[in-house]
């Protein structure tokens, strides 16, 4: 017969500083195929992420044997290297204060890691084994061996100091309950209830350099370290648990813990988004991360760049702009060429594979946006009418929006040959948007991109006493793979903005529907927050009159779905006495063509902080993505309760 140790997973945490505590239930009753769903996150920001070394992505399954509470456990497979793991997102605060504990059905009675944050760095400062990799990253274990064989029965390891304790074997096959509690460097470990070891392991907050991870460590080495067999009730709590806490919790189990669990307050209105899981992907302290663009790269990982900005200000591109890389469809990420950042005028490994044409070139156009000169330039730019921004970060600098550069690559992306390409007679400037947004590849291989540019006629009643239009929607578009291209007005001859309530459009989203028709949406000049939308039923040759399609939002991304509905994704911003700042998407059942109500959206996530009364953190820009098993991924760049605006992204499903 198996020798069984079953345990009820519990961690509590506090995150330290500005960061808000958090609890956490996990019981496995209520799970979806792609995360462990927090029972009592207000916010479902927990979520833990299932990982596995297999084709199928680590599940919840029925317990080997009678779970110790509920129906449902969590299964580790046994097997050498099955690496199979619960990531907990945004687990790396932990504050001064907190509680992992638990009952397990471990399968061996070797060496097994309960939490992790650690990578196995066994050689640290030419010092070797775990205890100088934990003193280094920042890590923290908690694990366990039932016979005692590695000389401990239960060990915690935190600020580069060890607790351990060999008891009795507890491997006769009964539930056995531990737990481990930190308070301000005071670290107690418990047995069924009773504490059996205590000590001192520094103090103040942990914070961690990676994840928790419940079940094995991250690029194990080793298999025997790996958690054999069943899980069940993992939990996160924020205060470091008392005695009788501990007691009542190896007694009760984590469900005991629901009770205490406020309803989640909803903001918005809407539904919120089907077992979301949000993901730190790219967030610095000092570093304003932001407007991630997303590709799938040619060899099918997906790619994505992003702006790590020294400065937060939407001009100013101090920091230049980082790539990652993600295998598994935006689960974890990886930096490229170990974090380097390029400037703002080089993609370097960022390719999408609709660049790729018959002959084997890679082919791009692209807007050149915000170009800064020294100051003494602005008459020669003001002679050609240029549209000039001060940089607010630099005072003998200034802004002026450049025009089109069309890139060929006959080296997979090593190195380019650039040029500009003419921009039609008046106009004198423009900013492109996310490309994963605003580039499209028809199904009759017509590639198209949206701008938006500034045009410059002396005398025009409707272009103000400047006699600068604002920004108009513009589509540059080449149907024989990038040998030729057009500039195609959205509005030709632009839009009578004293008529028009938009007030001129900017930063477009373009997706083709089933019919081969193009949706074009588009944010506002003057409505800021509002959408509006033109379709074009020849291949981007002509296009419809923009009307607003009833979403208020900052600029959308459109998808099709593999069931042939459009999705929307939009950032939102409020600023005020009630902020609302964060993630949603609405679906299009008819092609495009309408969208539904405000009742009837989809909120992502609404967590995003204002930075004051009048001052809304920055958020928005997101692009989305099918994975092969229907899951959406979602990212975007938000302002998180610690005043860090960096790149995040949600996995999601839709009803």
């Amino acid at each position: 017969m198996k020798k069984m140790l079953n345990m009820v997973v519990v961690l509590a945490m506090m995150a330290a500083g500005a960061y808000a505590s958090v609890q956490i239930v996990y019981t496995g009753e209520t799970d979806a195929s792609i995360c462990a769903i927090d029972r009592y996150g207000l916010d479902g920001e927990q979520n833990g992420y299932f990982i596995s070394e297999g084709t199928d992505r680590f599940v919840h399954v029925d317990a080997t044997g009678a779970p110790r509470f509920g129906k449902r456990a969590y299964r580790f497979k046994a097997g050498v290297k099955s690496n199979d793991a619960i990531e907990i997102s945004q687990s790396t605060c932990l504050g001064t204060s907190f509680t992992l504990a638990g009952y397990v059905a471990a399968e061996s009675n070797n060496l097994q890691r309960l939490f992790s944050s650690y990578d196995n760095s066994f050689i640290v400062n030419g010092l070797a084994g775990e205890k100088a990799s934990i003193t280094k990253e920042k890590a923290l274990l908690f694990d366990f061996d039932p016979d005692g064989s590695s000389g401990f029965s239960i060990r915690a390891m935190i600020n580069g100091e060890e607790i351990k304790v060999k008891t009795d074997g507890f491997d006769d096959g009964k539930y056995h309950h531990l737990a481990m509690t930190y308070d301000d460097g005071d670290v107690k470990l418990y047995l069924d209830g009773k504490m059996v070891a205590e000590g001192k392991a520094g103090s103040g907050a942990i914070t961690l350099t990676k994840n928790l991870r419940v079940g094995e460590d991250r690029l194990p080495v080793v298999d025997d370290q790996q958690l054999h067999g069943d899980v069940d009730d993992l939990v996160v709590w924020s205060t470091a648990m008392k005695p009788n806490e501990i007691k009542k919790l190896c007694v009760g189990g984590a469900v005991r813990l629901l009770s205490k669990c406020p309803p989640r307050k909803q903001l918005s209105r809407g539904r919120f988004a089907k077992d979301a899981l949000h993901t730190i992907i790219a967030k610095e302290d000092g570093v304003y991360g932001g407007w991630p663009d997303l590709f799938v790269h040619p060899d099918g990982r997906l790619v994505m760049r992003y702006f790590a900005k020294e400065n937060a200000d939407h001009i100013d591109y101090s920091g230049g702009c980082k790539v990652m890389f993600s295998s598994d469809g935006g689960y974890t990420w990886e930096y490229a060429e170990g974090g380097r950042a390029w400037p703002r005028d080089d993609d370097g490994p960022f390719i999408n594979r609709d660049w790729v044409k018959s002959d084997g070139r890679l082919v791009k156009v692209e807007g050149v946006g915000w170009v800064e000169v020294p100051a003494s330039q602005k008459e020669e730019l003001e002679a050609q009418h240029k549209h000039i921004m001060p940089n607010p970060m630099k005072k003998d600098i200034i802004s002026y929006l450049g025009g089109v550069k069309l890139s060929v690559s006959t080296d997979k992306g090593r190195t380019w040959e650039h040029c500009d390409l003419e921009l039609p007679e008046e106009f004198t400037g423009g900013l492109g948007y996310n490309r994963g947004a605003s580039e499209l590849l028809t199904s009759d291989d017509v590639f198209l991109y949206a701008m938006y540019l500034r045009r410059w006629r002396d005398g025009h009643p409707t272009f103000g006493v400047e006699g600068e239009s604002s920004f108009e929607g513009v589509f540059i578009r080449s149907a024989d793979e990038g040998k030729t291209w057009r500039f195609i007005e959205q509005v030709p001859g632009g839009l009578d903005t004293k008529v028009h309530p938009s007030g001129g459009l900017n930063e477009t989203a373009l997706v083709e529907n089933n019919k081969g028709e193009i949706i074009a949406q588009s944010r506002t000049q003057k409505q800021g927050h509002m959408l509006y939308q033109s379709i074009s039923k020849d291949g981007g040759l002509t296009w419809s009159m923009p009307e607003y399609t009833g979403i208020d939002g900052v600029p959308s991304h459109l998808l099709k779905l593999k069931d042939g509905r459009i999705l929307c994704s939009y950032g939102f911003r409020r600023s005020g006495g009630s902020p609302i700042i964060g993630i949603f998407a609405r679906v299009s059942d008819d092609d495009g063509h309408t969208w539904p109500s405000l009742d009837e959206q989809i909120i992502i996530r609404e967590d995003g902080s204002a930075l004051g009364e009048s001052v809304p953190g920055d958020s928005g820009y997101p692009i989305s993505f099918q994975l092969e098993d229907g899951t959406i991924f979602t990212i975007y760049y938000i302002t998180g309760k610690d005043g860090v605006t960096h790149v995040a992204g949600t996995h999601w499903r839709l009803d």
